[in-house]
């Protein structure tokens, strides 16, 4: 009977930590995938592509016409290769998370699996970092690498240099705090998520330990 209470019990234990693996999953492929990835993504409205309407902007201070198909072209390009980062966040952020999870020894009587705001810190960091080198990555390789073809070759270069020097510091400086100020939001939303939706499973996990007949019994 012993033997038997004792497997019943290890598959509990495996189901409730089964569990916690779900929840991370479930919360990262949401961030990832709902969340930052929109941010990342183009806009549903082209009134709200920041991006493209800031060289339009400088465009029409400078009064030059800009070569929009071009511009798109090199947009699209920036934002399909930048997604690409989500798969590398997505799994930083899952690995470490799960790595806790694993490592865990049910040591103690109602010790349940703990997902605390400081097992964020380095996870969040290393999501942040991976982003920024990808932003500064992509933005050089796909718009600053090509962004002269946007102008008629008849536009002035100064003026062109001009557009293209207040763009950047606009885009590196502005723009990313902004983009990295609405990622900040999601992710902190997103871990409160998590640590209370583990907090809830631990409870379930504990309620049917201390309710069952078979391990009262």
């Amino acid at each position: 009977m012993d033997n038997e209470l004792s497997k019943i019990k290890k598959e509990h234990e495996n189901s409730y930590k089964e569990a916690i693996l779900n929840i991370i999953d479930n919360n990262t492929k949401s961030l990832v995938y709902d969340d930052i990835k929109m941010l990342l993504n183009k806009p549903p409205l082209d009134s709200m592509d920041t991006i493209k309407l800031k060289i339009l902007e400088l465009a029409k201070k400078n009064k030059i016409v800009i070569n929009t198909e071009n511009l798109n072209n090199l947009i699209i390009k920036y934002r399909k290769n930048l997604i690409k980062v989500c798969n590398k966040i997505m799994d930083i952020r899952i690995t470490s998370l799960n790595k806790k999870v694993y490592s865990f020894k049910f040591l103690r009587e109602n010790e349940t699996i703990k997902i605390n705001r400081k097992d964020f810190t380095d996870i969040n960091k290393q999501i942040k970092k991976e982003l920024k080198s990808s932003i500064h990555d992509c933005f050089d390789k796909y718009i600053l690498k090509d962004i002269q073809n946007i102008f008629d070759k008849s536009i002035d270069k100064n003026i062109s240099e001009n557009v293209i020097n207040e763009f950047s510091k606009y885009f590196l400086k502005t723009y990313s705090k902004q983009l990295f100020e609405n990622i900040d939001i999601k992710i902190l939303v997103k871990d409160t998520t998590l640590i209370n939706s583990t907090k809830e499973q631990g409870e379930r996990y504990l309620f049917i330990i201390r309710n069952s007949r078979i391990f009262n019994n």
